[in-house]
């Protein structure tokens, strides 16, 4: 059985109940349950949480967000392939990769489109596909 005690941070039960497939996780102390935290309790302390920051980054002058730049554009266009290949193929194996870029452009912001893609191209054979042998994704 997981649980998580009061002290764990939202991230790292966040991180928990997504590698677990969990959507509620029991919080116990003392080897008695206190609560029960869910998927909608961590969205709305984290949004709460960004409610200030978001909006500092809506212009002011036309309370619009800014514009994504090509990268960040490329690498939303690729969710969808993630998804569904997740759905097909029961793997994981390209959403695991898209975390990957997202990990790369937030740490190297001059990253370009081309670079994303050839980083994503360049990616191991889905290991699902390859073992039933279906090749390369």
């Amino acid at each position: 059985m997981i649980a998580a005690t009061s002290d764990w941070t939202l991230e790292r039960a966040a991180r928990t109940m997504v590698a677990a497939h969990f959507r509620h996780l029991m919080v116990v102390e003392d080897h008695k349950v206190i609560g029960i935290l869910s998927m909608t309790d961590m969205v709305a302390a984290w949004t709460r949480e960004t409610e200030n920051a978001l909006a500092a980054a809506v212009s002011e002058d036309t309370s619009e967000l800014p514009k994504l730049g090509p990268a960040h554009e490329y690498l939303y266009t690729l969710r969808r392939t993630a998804k569904q290949h997740r759905v097909a193929a029961k793997c994981d194996c390209q959403w695991e990769w898209l975390q990957v870029l997202y990990g790369q452009l937030e740490d190297r912001p001059d990253l370009d489109r081309d670079a994303l893609e050839h980083m994503w191209e360049r990616r191991e054979p889905c290991p699902a596909l390859h073992a039933e042998g279906g090749g390369a994704d």
